[in-house]
């Protein structure tokens, strides 16, 4: 009798632990849902961000016009502080993400043609890798492309034509890290073109 007593006790403390272990699991998963939420909502914010500012301001839009050095410095002084506010404090990082979206804004600008909209947007359902307070967000997404150019050299900015290119994005990437209970932008690596080439594959690092 007592070594079937103690059996019960065993199995009783056993069933115990595998009950409060299952209610742990199911709350962290609970918690991670929660936290991919708010991970999507970082990212969708971040690209916002980055099809704002990987174009020129309407009122800079001009074809056959150079842009003032000093007009397209303060932008670009715009972007850097305004991306401070999506980053971690890591002033590596900044540089390497301001470094990578301003390449891609002066691409952006040619005499004959500019880009005057970009719009990116997920597609499917991310894939999240956590590792401790950091987590990398992989998704495919839709962007598209809004163009103004001139077909001949000698039109002028009225006979400039529109066209509009959307394409479809495999892997792209942002990495992010929760700082003091909110998730900040790390690092991106965004396909801004429709051959494949990638953020970091428009600057030299």
């Amino acid at each position: 009798m007592k070594l079937l007593k103690k059996i019960n006790k065993g199995f009783i403390l056993t069933v115990i632990v595998l009950i409060l272990l299952s209610i742990y699991l199911i709350n962290q998963e609970k918690a991670k849902e929660t936290e991919k939420k708010e991970i999507s909502q970082k990212c969708e914010q971040y690209i916002d961000f980055t099809n704002k500012y990987a174009v020129l301001p309407e009122d800079m839009q001009v074809l056959k016009q150079e842009i003032s050095n000093t007009e397209l410095e303060k932008y670009k002084n715009e972007i850097k502080q305004e991306l401070k506010k999506q980053m971690i404090e890591n002033e590596q990082a900044v540089d390497l993400q301001y470094q990578i979206l301003t390449s891609i804004l002066e691409n952006n600008i040619k005499k004959d043609s500019i880009v005057t909209q970009i719009s990116r947007r997920m597609i499917e359902k991310p894939q999240y890798v956590f590792d401790g307070d950091q987590v990398q967000v992989t998704f495919q997404s839709r962007v598209s492309i809004e163009e103004k150019y001139l077909e001949n050299e000698n039109d002028a900015e009225e006979d400039a034509k529109t066209r509009n290119t959307t394409y479809m994005t495999q892997n792209d990437q942002i990495n992010l890290q929760k700082v003091d209970g909110e998730w900040k932008i790390v690092y991106s690596n965004l396909q801004f073109y429709s051959n494949k080439e990638y953020y970091t594959e428009t600057i030299s690092l």
